[in-house]
């Protein structure tokens, strides 16, 4: 995808979006852009590296979020709890600081080594 290899963080970001759809082919690019200073840029790979770590864990399709469900009983209702099924290294956009995007850039590069072992082949 040329957007990934852009100088424009807008256009890098666009493909940042994008790139979860490819599965997991461009997964050292996201992890790459996590390291960026570029808020926009930063944040749109951690959206797809969410993404990814969903289909990691859950197979290749994403686990569609159930709305809460109430149950009506005689006096209450029950709600179900939702439930989430990703990882989240960040960077937090409230840390972006070098040390918090490096951590975070080792986090998803060591996570996605030690849990998705042949991604690249599907």
């Amino acid at each position: 995808m040329l957007a990934l290899q852009s100088s424009d963080p807008r256009f890098k970001s666009a493909g940042c979006l994008l790139a979860h759809e490819y599965n997991f082919e461009f997964l050292e690019d996201l992890i790459e852009s996590i390291d960026s200073s570029d808020i926009v840029l930063s944040q749109s790979a951690r959206q797809s590296l969410i993404i990814l770590s969903n289909k990691a864990i859950c197979g290749s399709q994403p686990k569609k979020q159930e709305k809460p469900t109430a149950t009506a009983t005689k006096s209450t209702a029950v709600a179900k709890p939702q439930i989430n099924h990703y990882v989240d290294f960040g960077p937090h956009v409230n840390y972006m600081d070098n040390v918090s995007l490096n951590a975070s850039q080792i986090m998803w590069k060591t996570w996605f080594a030690e849990n998705v072992k042949d991604c690249k082949k599907e």
